[in-house]
């Protein structure tokens, strides 16, 4: 009885493993026996996709971002970053990493998953809804609580030259007009450790700079260009943007999105 659902239950409704691991209720069996290690991690993903789906559809008029898509809803992007290696390979005991614009945290978890020590990890965001939601999906306030919290990124409380690594996670292009970016971009590079420090992340591009405005929001398209010229107007060296191309569903959405990775 148990079994039939489980073998029927489509694949694509599942939450992809690097999504997965960051439950703390996600337990993969260790048996040697692969039926029991498949079946047994089968019943976990059911359970947790079903419950990030739920909470997915409670908030989804709610999130004015693309991140309530169930494409992208609890579903970290970081570790698809083209330098994400070197940002890995960054990382000692002592380093003090940052998520300036965390939203629900799972692009922090995932890095913490991957060797980032929590003690040295700090996630900032200005909406205290997504925190909220945060940990309604985690379910590990006790011991997360602390690594995220409230705050503004464009002029935030931290000290100068407080953290070795930021990560910027679609920031920029939801700061809507280019004056908002180039003060992120100057706080970002005051926090940061000199020299050394890295800032990466990624935002959407096209070929002409633009800012649109919508009823809920508005939106900052940068090119190729102009986020190489901003990131060298504060400072930033070694300036590395890789361009990843966009499906588009409408002839007005950006045509693809800047990877940058870069040095104080």
């Amino acid at each position: 009885m148990l079994i039939f659902p489980i073998i029927s239950m489509k694949k694509q409704d599942l939450l992809p493993k690097n999504a997965l691991e960051l439950f703390s209720d996600y337990k993969p069996d260790d048996s040697k026996l692969k039926f029991i290690v498949w079946l047994k991690s089968s019943i976990y993903s059911r359970r947790i996709s079903n419950r990030v789906e739920k909470i997915r559809k409670k908030y989804e008029q709610d999130i004015i971002y693309r991140i309530k898509r169930k494409e992208r809803f609890a579903i970290p992007r970081i570790d698809t970053h083209p330098r994400y290696t070197d940002v890995i390979n960054s990382i000692n005991e002592s380093a003090i990493f940052l998520d300036a614009g965390c939203g629900c945290g799972w692009d922090l978890r995932r890095i913490i998953k991957d060797g980032l020590r929590i003690e040295n990890a700090k996630g900032i965001d200005v909406d205290p809804f997504l925190r909220q939601i945060n940990f309604e999906l985690y379910k590990d306030e006790e011991i997360m609580g602390k690594v995220f919290e409230i705050g503004n990124a464009l002029s935030t409380r931290f000290e100068s030259s407080s953290f070795d690594i930021i990560h910027s996670g679609s920031v920029i292009h939801a700061l809507e007009k280019r004056n908002k970016v180039m003060k992120y971009l100057q706080e970002m590079y005051r926090i940061l450790r000199k020299p050394d420090g890295i800032f990466f992340g990624r935002t959407l591009g096209d070929y002409h700079e633009k800012e649109y405005s919508f009823i809920r929001r508005g939106l900052y398209v940068s090119t190729y260009e102009k986020l190489k010229e901003y990131l060298d107007k504060v400072g930033f060296r070694k300036i590395d943007i890789r361009v990843e191309e966009l499906h588009k569903e409408a002839i007005h959405q950006p045509s693809y999105m800047l990877h940058f990775f870069a040095n104080t």
